[in-house]
């Protein structure tokens, strides 16, 4: 099967940071032999280590997951403040993770399956262009529950998205500068 690989640019805690992104059946991103999610801070080194695998990278630009953002509206859990795009990209991504960590499509166990009704409810908030009739909008009525379920499906991702996450660039100056096994130590360890 053939692959396109793209740059996907992320934000966390407060540095931004690509990995690389790839679609297919399933979608995913590229990890090393231990399954740890590969991490750049500079795109050229990106480029320069796909090459290596003999990976060809789109020149789309990226755009932006913002994961504190995500993170920031997790804690708080306001549904005036949900914006289901960049919380759909944040679950999106963090379901591609899953698949490419486990070795396995994640997209139809269990407990995607028991949240596929968010999933659908932040599709259609996000008013895809293709989808949507010009001068109009889906905006969904929250209930107080599925924040409660978007906000754990969030956590959930982000903790999984860090504890697999190995940044390539040793001098990397973030504030998860020393690695542990299995991902990039947090800021407490």
């Amino acid at each position: 099967m053939s692959r396109d690989y793209y740059m996907l640019k992320y934000r966390w805690e407060g540095d931004e940071r690509y990995l690389l992104w790839y679609d297919g059946d399933p979608d995913g991103v590229v990890v090393d032999d231990e399954q740890r999610v590969l991490s750049f801070a500079d795109p050229m080194l990106l480029r320069s280590c796909a090459a290596e695998k003999g990976i060809s990278v789109n020149e789309e630009p990226p755009g932006l997951h913002d994961l504190d953002r995500v993170r920031q509206w997790s804690a708080q859990r306001d549904p005036a403040t949900l914006d289901c795009g960049e919380t759909l990209s944040a679950w999106n991504l963090f379901i591609d993770v899953r698949s490419s960590v486990e070795q396995r499509n994640v997209v139809y166990d269990e407990y995607e399956q028991e949240n596929d009704d968010l999933y659908d409810k932040l599709f259609w908030g996000s008013n895809p262009p293709i989808l949507t009739p010009e001068g109009k909008s889906y905006v969904p009525l929250w209930s107080r529950a599925e924040l409660i379920r978007i906000g754990a499906v969030i956590d959930t991702g982000l903790r999984y998205f860090q504890a697999h996450v190995r940044n390539v660039d040793p001098d990397y100056p973030g504030p998860r500068r020393q690695e542990r096994k299995g991902g990039p130590a947090t800021a407490s360890g």
